[in-house]
Formats: C-alpha cells, structure tokens, sequence
C-alpha cells in the first residue's frame, strides 16, 4: 500500500527474532494482550482467530521478540 518500507533495516518478511519488522510481532502481541476486547468486533475477531490458529512456538516467539 505504500513504499515506506523500501528503505528500512528490517525485513518485513520476518515475523519474529532478530531483524524482523517490528510491526509484525507488535501487531500480534496487541491482539493477544487485547483478546477479549477485540474478539467480538467481526474484523478484529477474524485477527484474533487466526492468532489463536498459530502454535505454541510462534505465540512464545512473539511473546519474546515483543519483550
């Protein structure tokens, strides 16, 4: 949708650890820590689902690149 991100250091394409975009693990830690308040909006719940569709190990690798 936009260019911003040509430029930047991070890849986008990297969703947790080290050199990921921010944005991505960010985004999802929110959904998690804002799960009941969001669950019940159609689209924010649709986010919510899929958070809960992905395992352990990508919620614990969110969890910690959050951090």
């Amino acid at each position: 949708m936009s260019n911003y991100c040509r430029d930047c250091a991070y890849s986008v394409s990297k969703k947790t650890n080290e050199g990921a975009c921010p944005f991505n693990y960010l985004y999802w830690n929110f959904v998690d820590e804002q799960r009941k308040a969001l669950e019940n909006n159609g689209r924010a719940g649709f986010m919510v689902n899929m958070y809960e569709n992905k395992n352990n190990e990508d919620k614990n690798a969110i969890r910690e690149s959050s951090e």
